[in-house]
């Protein structure tokens, strides 16, 4: 690997000594230098942002300063014991050394953290298990400039948990389907990496790196060294409104379900029903027997662990064997159901295989699966469905292809196609369809409905009602408690890392016929309490040096916890995806995004932060942080409600089928046709609601076109 330095000789000298004296070599174990981490550290720098750089740069030079005062020479020449001393007095800030602390502790943990990211560091010192992993796979071809034909039966917009199981059902159906994505193929092998095979070894801040072009993609925790290139280009996609909201959206295949939390829980009735909603929101316009055989099947296909909780408002599912709650967990469960009759705590119900199952293999829990699963063991629509269908002759994926806008023929009340633009080649391009299946996720699709303006809809194609675009909501989220559990000890190597999934409790609150929470709506809570394969105190341990290394390698290390609530945010007329004036990369109209948290919301927040904060006394855990407010609107990646759903034309934009009410041969089956949004992860709703439409479709496609006109009326309505 080409490494840059930033370093001249003095400071590199310097750089050297410092990382021989932090962590040094012993008789079975290579220091830093031994690893290179100067050398690391130089390129590093070179590319780190110039607060960085500053920091360094006279950081070391107080460095040789204190030195020379002391004793006339530079810090990399000092003898042992005046280097060391001069070292303690820094950490501590002690005597003419107290102007080096902020410079030393920020030395010692960017060395001990490229340290512990080599080969070395993680798999002997930190004795993190190194798994085989397959060879990689041959990447994709990066553009597909050409489709065989013109015309299909159905054309689906968009790769994700939608639209790839709405293609998977008119497929298996017979019907010839062309699968529109904006994103492009992968052109490596989404798999998982170990930080020493990055440059950099993930240690920046996101916006470092990628933030030029991603500043607002950089806003999640995700959009890092090691999946950046799967999240979209900020300054080619533009849209207006993200001082307010963030728009988090994935750059491939298969959208933002490649980094997904695979959290799979189901609405119960009272979720359909929407009366944990004020006066006049709307029910969805079926309820929880109808959209149950749906849920049986995807959670059969994608492969869900979990528990029979026997919990009414969060009905059981079809589920494989469930993962095991930490010992920590068990300790909190207790607690929490001992205090509170009311709180469930349950193991998460994650779309992750404990067994092998319908041809794929079990997990082998090494953690980080948004960084990419080797064996297929998490649901992703590429691996799980999209690369089924591709033999098939009546499949037919296009990557590259961003949808601008629904075509119409001589019928004003029926679409014929869609417009889209390769992103590549710029090249804008007609393919036409009996029907259109939007699925571009909740945003996206309100901005291609908005932007297919006509005679008959001049506001856009669903607009009659003058609800398209309204009532965008998704949850109120991200009130967080977190902090360790020092009585809960364990050596470094024996960590609960692997296990991706956490606890949750479900909603408590509002569960009768009176409010009792001092809001509308529910929330549940997330979190866990695990041992980390890297100690979280890096930074903060005392000494260095040979005590500093057998510290970490032989100590027992707390377990450290989180509690975050998500919750149900109102949908209000006032929150809205409208067109702006301006275009993005390729001419487009974007989207305005207006949405923020309304009275309701915020008075939930003082609820939630109330509540994690106190589940995590009552267990006696220490809290370090407890955030005041709730995360920003969108950045959950919930985000539903802006095409709703419902059984009158003048109120919803689209049909208890999903059929657009403007335009029956148009569906949406993303998170725009939510009426209202429950507190669970909403991912396996929007999955068995677009099955349950594509169903439809097909059925609708398939019969005799007589057949179809006689049932027009009736299919309106729920089955």
């Amino acid at each position: 690997m080409n490494r840059d330095n930033h370093f001249d000789a003095d400071r590199l000298a310097a750089v050297t000594r410092l990382c021989a004296l932090i962590l040094p070599a012993e008789a079975q174990s290579p220091g830093a230098v031994e690893l290179d981490v100067p050398a690391f550290l130089g390129d590093l720098i070179a590319h780190a942002p110039q607060a960085w750089k500053t920091l360094w740069e006279t950081g070391l030079e107080a460095l040789d300063a204190c030195s020379q005062a002391r004793m006339a020479m530079r810090f990399a020449a000092l003898p042992d014991d005046a280097a060391i001393a001069l070292l303690d007095d820094g950490l501590a800030g002690r005597a003419d050394a107290a102007p080096l602390t902020p410079f030393l502790q920020a030395a010692k943990a960017t060395i001990a953290k490229a340290y512990y990211r080599t080969e070395h560091g993680l798999h002997v010192e930190l004795r993190v298990r190194k798994v085989p992993r397959p060879a990689p796979t041959q990447p994709a071809e990066e553009h597909r400039p050409s489709l065989p034909k013109t015309h299909y039966d159905v054309i689906v917009v968009g790769s994700g948990a939608t639209g790839a199981w709405s293609a998977k059902e008119l497929v298996e159906k017979g019907l010839d389907v062309l699968l529109l994505e904006s994103g492009a193929l992968p052109t490596r092998n989404p798999r998982a990496k170990y930080p020493y095979e990055l440059r950099f070894r993930n240690l920046f801040d996101n916006d470092v790196l990628h933030g030029a072009a991603q500043p607002i993609q950089t806003r999640l925790w995700a959009c890092d060294e090691y999946r950046a290139d799967f999240f979209i280009d900020d300054l080619k996609n533009p849209y207006e409104g993200a001082d307010a909201y963030t728009w988090i959206r994935g750059a491939k295949v298969g959208g933002r379900m490649n980094m997904w939390g695979r959290q799979v829980y189901r609405y119960g009735e009272r979720d359909f029903s929407g009366d944990f909603h004020p006066a006049g929101a709307p029910a969805w316009p079926f309820g929880y027997d109808e959209i149950a055989p749906y849920y049986d099947e995807v959670e059969s296909t994608i492969g869900v662990s979990g528990a029979e909780d026997g919990i009414e408002t969060l009905p059981d599912g079809r589920f494989l064997p469930p993962m095991d709650f930490t010992d920590g967990e068990l300790h909190l469960k207790a607690r929490v159901e001992a205090r509170w009759r009311e709180r469930r705590m349950i193991i998460g119900r994650t779309a992750i295989l404990t067994v092998d199952h319908q041809g794929r293999k079990a997990c082998r829990s090494i953690g980080h699966c948004y960084r990419g699963c080797d064996s297929g063991s998490f649901f992703d629509p590429v691996g799980t469905i999209i690369n089924g269908l591709a033999a098939r002759d009546n499949f037919h994926l296009q990557p590259n292809a961003k949808v601008s806008r629904l075509l119409c023929g001589q019928d004003p009340r029926r679409a014929n196609g869609v417009e889209f633009v390769d992103t590549v080649s710029g090249e804008r391009r007609k393919v036409f369809a009996k029907s259109v299946v939007l699925a571009a996720s909740t945003i996206a699709t309100t901005r291609i409905l908005l932007a297919s303006r006509t005679a008959d809809f001049p506001g856009g194609v669903g607009s009659s009602s003058g609800v398209l675009g309204k009532f965008l909501h998704g949850h109120v989220h991200s009130v967080t408690c977190s902090g360790s559990v020092p009585w809960l000890r364990k050596p470094v190597g024996v960590h609960d890392e692997g296990r991706s999934n956490q606890f949750y409790i479900p909603q408590f609150q509002n569960l009768g016929e009176r409010l009792d929470g001092g809001h509308y709506g529910g929330f549940g809570i997330e979190g866990a309490v695990k041992h980390y394969m890297q100690p979280r105190d890096l930074a903060t341990r005392p000494g260095f040096g040979v005590a500093f290394k057998r510290s970490i390698r032989e100590d027992d290390n707390p377990a450290h916890f989180f509690l975050t609530a998500f919750g149900t945010m109102q949908p209000r007329e006032e929150n809205r995806v409208t067109l702006s004036e301006r275009v993005d990369h390729w001419g487009d109209p974007v989207a305005k995004v207006e949405c923020r948290y309304g009275g309701n919301d915020l008075a939930m927040v003082e609820a939630m932060r109330r509540a994690v904060e106190e589940i995590a006394i009552e267990a006696g855990f220490d809290i370090a942080h407890v955030t005041p407010t709730a995360g920003t609107p969108g950045m959950c990646i919930h985000e539903v409600g802006s095409a709703r759903m419902g059984l009158d034309p003048a109120t919803s934009v689209v049909d208890p089928w999903n059929r657009v009410w403007d335009m029956p041969n148009v569906l949406v089956v993303d998170g725009a046709c939510f009426p209202n949004v429950g507190p669970q992860n909403p991912t396996l709703t929007m999955m068995a609601v677009a099955l349950r439409a594509s169903r439809r479709l097909a059925i609708d496609l398939l019969r005799p076109l007589d057949a179809r006109a006689s049932s027009d009326a009736r299919d309106a309505q729920p089955a």
